[in-house]
């Protein structure tokens, strides 16, 4: 599917908050990463709030979204996470 340059943008922009956050709390990986983002679109749509657009699919581990994936990829590849690490990039010069 594809997707505006804003919608692409407010999912990379949340994704990257939402990966910082988590971090700070532990570990983090792409499972995880998949259910807080399916989790936290669930209720941004129950409030009707603007938030995460991703598509996800059923899986026994719980739910994956390929775009996601490809997204975490596209922060990694732009130096903004550090995917051995899993977490935000400090970008202070």
């Amino acid at each position: 599917m594809l997707i505006n340059p804003q919608t692409s943008l407010t999912n990379r922009l949340l994704l990257l908050w939402l990966i910082d956050d988590a971090s700070k709390k532990g570990s983090i990986g792409l499972t995880k990463t998949q259910k807080l983002t399916f989790l936290s679109q669930y209720e941004m749509m129950k409030r009707n709030e603007k938030g995460f657009s991703y598509n996800f699919t059923k899986y026994p581990m719980g739910p994956v979204s390929e775009e996601l994936k490809m997204d975490v990829d596209y922060l990694n590849k732009h130096q903004l996470i550090d995917i051995t690490l899993y977490k935000v990039k400090d970008h202070q010069d």
